[in-house]
């Protein structure tokens, strides 16, 4: 796997959104992550000259997307106060158009390289329609 950094997405797929509604779901959570980075910093311009590279994965539901987000959050945490800052974003959508409620849709880490994702993280399965394709 190539050491650029990319920003790495990791979707819900038991809520069966459409592909409209999962692409702004999916720029929510990079734009969350970039606004994260402090701004015009030489990490952040690299990541924008090296063509703002993603990841899109899944996971199957509520519960193994609940323990990625608490292992993204304690792996951002580590790294908050250190040099290389690991931004990471969580996209609860508000509920107005296909779903009745408030729902968590996607979260998104990075950029940063695959050796520093969460361990849970690394497993996941790239998102292609309803085939699944394996990272490595």
């Amino acid at each position: 796997m190539s050491s650029e950094e990319k920003i790495w997405i990791v979707v819900r797929k038991d809520l069966k959104m459409s592909k409209g509604k999962m692409a702004v779901q999916v720029a929510h959570a990079c734009v969350g992550c970039i606004a994260r980075l402090p701004p015009w910093t030489e990490r952040a311009l690299d990541y924008v000259d090296d063509g703002q590279p993603k990841i899109v994965c899944r996971t199957k539901d509520i519960h193994s997307f609940t323990k990625l987000v608490v292992d993204a959050s304690s792996v951002a945490k580590e790294n908050f106060y250190g040099k290389r800052r690991l931004p990471f974003y969580i996209v609860q959508d508000l509920g107005r158009t296909e779903f009745e409620e408030p729902t968590f849709t996607c979260a998104a880490f990075g950029p940063c390289r695959a050796d520093q994702l969460p361990k849970s993280w690394r497993r996941l399965q790239l998102w292609k329609d309803e085939e699944v394709v394996p990272l490595s």
